[in-house]
Formats: structure tokens, C-alpha cells, sequence
């Protein structure tokens, strides 16, 4: 019997050190809010455009409102000098933000205007779960 409760607790320091996180592994990132508020007269695909130049889409919002999509699962040392790209539905081109970084704690403001090269970001601190409003 003796052996077997030491095989057991052996077996079992196994797998829970299995189951944390690998050595030089960094911690999953929090999530990153990004409030898009639609002024313009058609419905925008948001993606978001890290440094390194790769491309993700983040969501759609509709005209005329706002809506928090947010940014999952990116490192923050990768969240410097992002940029947003717009694309009208309906049309085939695409605008580009200014680059803007984060830090802790922080969240994306962009409002949307009906002529693209006027729409304006910024950064702000994320003021938690609560609702956010334009």
C-alpha cells in the first residue's frame, strides 16, 4: 500500500506541473477596449494593424452608433504604434489611423466621421466594466 500512495503522489505532482505555465511563457494578456463610435452615413469594419503589419479584424459598427469591440490576446510590448484600418462597406478602399500606444490600464477611443481622413483616436484610461458611452 505504501508504495502505491508514493507512485500516486508522484503521478500527480506530474501532471499538475504539466498543467501550469511553461517556463518563459508570459501571462495572457488582458483585454483592450476599443470604443468606436460610427458618425459616418455607412456601416465600418474596424481591424486592427500592429507594427509588425499584421492585419486583424475587430468587428463592425453600425452607422450611427457606438460599440466596444475589444482586443484580445495581443502582448502589450505589441501594442505600440497600432493603427486602425476603416473600410466602408460597399466601397473597396480603406483608411488608415495615425499610430497610437498603449500601457496598462488604457483603451481606445475612435470616432468614425462622415469624411474618414477627419476620423480621430486616442487613447484613455479604461475606466473598468461599467457601460461605456461616446
Amino acid at each position: 500500500m505504501q508504495v502505491r500512495s508514493g507512485a500516486m503522489a508522484l503521478l500527480l505532482a506530474i501532471v499538475a506541473s504539466a498543467c501550469g505555465p511553461k517556463p518563459g511563457s508570459s501571462p495572457r494578456p488582458d483585454p483592450v477596449p476599443v470604443r468606436v463610435t460610427n458618425r459616418n452615413r455607412a456601416d465600418v469594419v474596424v481591424s486592427l494593424v500592429q507594427a509588425t503589419g499584421t492585419v486583424a479584424r475587430l468587428g463592425t459598427v453600425v452607422t450611427g452608433q457606438t460599440q466596444v469591440l475589444t482586443i484580445r490576446n495581443v502582448p502589450l510590448e505589441r501594442l505600440q504604434g497600432i493603427q486602425f484600418e476603416l473600410h466602408l462597406i460597399g466601397t473597396e478602399g480603406t483608411v488608415r489611423t495615425r499610430a497610437v500606444s498603449l500601457g496598462p490600464g488604457q483603451m481606445v477611443v475612435l470616432r468614425i466621421e462622415d469624411l474618414l481622413s477627419t476620423s480621430q483616436i486616442s487613447v484613455a484610461e479604461d475606466g473598468g466594466a461599467g457601460p461605456r458611452l461616446p
